[in-house]
């Protein structure tokens, strides 16, 4: 492959949040929400804001497919839709490269996509990793004409952006959740865990309970989205039994909601508690947690215990931190000593760690070019990862 001249991109696609930006930044230059809205509505007055938002933002070669500002701005006028559903699977691989396409508009360098190679984030567990990969390589290579990608772990990114080359890495997104251990840099894959347990989840369980306490019928997608901010705005997490006062939001056309602290608190318990909300089976986050430690040798879980890291979207709801740190207490031995890390900027850990190390020298011998992908075909997909 040819040098690389001019600088790599970084994009993080989550299921509800992406990033993107160029590799050596400190933060990503472009956020955006991870939904496609598809018009319901039938145009019958030429003009509005809505026909000059979307006239040349975020949309895709359908014309009919929205994402960015003008869904954010305009949600009731929209059938919204996520492209990557519970556990990372991916329902529209169409609807996915949309999103992508979108964020290397914003960054102004899609005339210029054969010049920059691409470093996507993925989340290690995800139904269908590969086939998402090989995917995403063919849109890259063949549809950008990008001269090189790299997939990198969400997790083993999240902990190279905080320095460290040792720690367990619990990444709580919208889909889902996943836990990845590290030991001295290296990758412990067998212990790597995840599950459909997320934000998601917890946006579920406040949509049945205001159905159940407030009468309220919010069923489509437009009103979803609203009851995910409110949870955003209103809900925390529980760390003892000490009550707090109610809280009221508006919804848009003036309507106040009253929220008390039952509702506040109940919608996070489905993270620690899943057979109680869903009927699932799956284990909570600190039980995923605990359990890919122990499944580690005996030799490294002290030092995994002793440097957990919160990550992820998910994880910024008031007293998560200090109720997943009890929660393992809970379950580890009485010396254990547990010490856990849930820095400010959390939620972009994985675009940093994709940031740093697609910035170095030494990472240029990584990248899967595109000369590769038509030599070896999908095959090459299995190794562009750390």
């Amino acid at each position: 492959m040819t040098d690389l001249h001019l600088q790599p991109i970084v994009m993080d696609i989550g299921s509800l949040s992406s990033k993107v930006g160029f590799a050596g930044g400190t933060s990503p230059k472009y956020t955006y929400d991870s939904i496609l809205g598809r018009i319901k509505h039938k145009r019958v007055i030429p003009g509005g804001a809505l026909e000059k938002e979307t006239s040349n933002k975020g949309r895709n070669e359908d014309n009919d497919v929205y994402c960015g500002q003008s869904v954010s701005n305009h949600p009731g006028a929209f059938t919204l839709s996520q492209p990557i559903s519970y556990n990372g699977a991916v329902e529209s691989h169409s609807d996915l490269h949309t999103l992508v396409n979108h964020g290397l508009s914003k960054l102004n360098v899609l005339s210029a996509s054969t010049e920059h190679p691409v470093l996507l984030t993925e989340n290690p567990t995800a139904v269908n990793l590969v086939g998402n990969r090989c995917s995403l390589a063919e849109f890259m290579f063949e549809y950008l004409n990008s001269p090189a990608i790299f997939f990198g772990p969400a997790g083993v990114l999240s902990l190279y952006s905080t320095g460290k080359t040792t720690g367990v890495v619990l990444d709580i997104g919208d889909s889902g959740c996943q836990v990845t251990p590290i030991y001295e840099g290296l990758g412990l894959h067998h212990s790597i865990l995840g599950s459909s347990i997320g934000g998601r989840r917890t946006t579920d369980v406040l949509q049945k309970l205001l159905t159940r306490s407030t009468g309220l019928s919010l069923t489509t997608s437009a009103e979803y989205h609203m009851v995910r901010r409110m949870k955003e705005d209103c809900c925390y997490v529980s760390v003892d039994t000490s009550s707090t006062e109610d809280a009221q939001w508006l919804l848009p056309d003036g309507t106040p909601v009253t929220l008390p602290p039952t509702l506040r608190t109940q919608p996070a318990e489905v993270l620690f508690n899943p057979s109680e909300y869903t009927g699932s089976e799956e284990p909570g986050v600190h039980r995923l947690l605990h359990r890919s430690v122990m499944s580690c040798d005996v030799d490294v879980r002290a030092r995994l215990f002793e440097s957990i890291e919160l990550v992820g979207g998910g994880t910024m709801m008031p007293g998560l931190p200090e109720r997943v740190l009890k929660e393992v207490r809970g379950l580890s031995p009485p010396h254990t000593t547990l010490r856990l890390s849930a820095t400010e900027e959390r939620k972009n850990a994985a675009w940093v760690g994709g940031s740093i190390l697609a910035s170095l020298s030494t990472f240029k011998g990584m990248w899967v070019s595109k000369e590769r992908w038509r030599e070896e075909g999908g095959g090459c997909m299995r190794d562009a990862m750390l």
